[in-house]
């Protein structure tokens, strides 16, 4: 369908609307320089800038706001001019790939990064307040829901010559810096679990299961190793750490170990009349002073079940329930029941 052509007031019109406009870009032109002067300038890898034809230009950054306006304005005159889309964090500032929020100066480490968010925390804001500088939040209801706020997906190098020295990859990573004289709380990876309750705060009746973090291994190669979970007291520290694992507040079981049901095969188990899970639940190789500490707890077994005395399996106890006694056996024989 042909455009009809502006008729000259609709010209001198839009030529003012584009003056106002050029006048308004040279303001922002000045804020944004100074919101750049505040971006720390990390040694970062960059694509190379693109060069302008003869006859044309390119747009900076900063006139992509007053060229979508030009495009929204010529467009109402009947033209049709192809414009950037900018995505904006409020209805004033664009978002860019290197921004610092304030309100004081952070020195960014030098990262080969796309990407660099950063903030300091407000002064004057009482307990409680928050500070993020990026928060994902999705609220669902469909019964097809697979609902993934976040998704990361890193495919590991597949150089053979690759070694632990030249390669490690970490799908997310937080360094975090605890130097405070005072005794404040602070965690690399945190999640908080309401069980039966939603954000409104309302508390409502439910059969799902909630899991604080979730490890699923898929594990199609025998060589190498595969771990779940890795805590790591490094050489570097001066001190041990306090706890390797701690476990709070009440549970019905504090550790669980299996559930699933299993298949007794020459690597797992053997040919054990009972499939097994593995060949050691807990193993502990380093030299404590106390092995295991019940404290004011029972330890129990089920019936015809061992408390072997050497790494030989040479001695151990046992009950017999059927003779209602503690036997005491040595090389597969009895020695001695109580």
């Amino acid at each position: 369908m042909p455009v009809e052509s502006p008729s000259p007031d609709q010209f001198t019109a839009l030529a003012q609307q584009l003056d106002d406009l050029r006048r308004a870009n040279e303001q922002l032109t000045q804020r944004l320089a100074d919101l750049e002067s505040r971006t720390p300038k990390a040694p970062v890898e960059h694509a190379a800038e693109p060069v302008a034809e003869a006859g044309t230009t390119l747009l900076s950054r900063r006139g992509l706001l007053a060229t979508a306006g030009v495009g929204a304005l010529a467009a109402s005159a009947g033209f049709m001019i192809a414009k950037p889309a900018i995505a904006h964090a409020n209805s004033t500032v664009p978002v860019y790939t290197a921004m610092d929020f304030g309100p004081g100066t952070v020195s960014a480490p030098p990262l080969s990064t796309d990407l660099v968010y950063t903030r300091t925390d407000p002064s004057g804001v009482g307990p409680g307040f928050t500070n993020e500088i990026l928060s994902l939040i999705s609220e669902n209801s469909q019964i097809n829901s697979y609902s993934w706020p976040l998704y990361i997906q890193l495919g590991v190098t597949t150089a053979t010559a690759a070694t632990q020295s030249s390669s490690q990859s970490c799908g997310a990573s937080v360094r975090l810096f605890n130097s405070s004289a005072g005794s404040p709380w602070a965690v690399g990876f945190h999640s908080e679990l309401h069980h039966g309750g939603r954000s409104d705060g309302t508390i409502h009746s439910t059969n799902s299961t909630s899991i604080g973090y979730n490890l699923e291994l898929n594990r199609a190669a025998g060589g190498g190793t595969a771990i779940g979970m890795e805590l790591l007291n490094t050489s570097g520290s001066t001190y041990p750490g306090t706890y390797g694992i701690n476990i709070d507040g009440s549970w019905s079981t504090g550790i669980r170990l299996g559930g699933n049901p299993l298949t007794a095969s020459p690597t797992v188990g053997g040919a054990a009349p009972t499939p097994l899970a593995g060949s050691t639940a807990i193993k502990i190789e380093a030299p404590y002073e106390t092995g295991l500490d019940l404290g004011p707890n029972h330890l129990r077994l089920q019936h015809g079940q061992k408390i072997i005395l050497d790494s030989e399996h040479q001695v151990w106890l046992t009950y017999n329930r059927t003779s209602g006694k503690v036997e005491i056996h040595k090389q597969g024989q009895l020695a001695h029941s109580l």
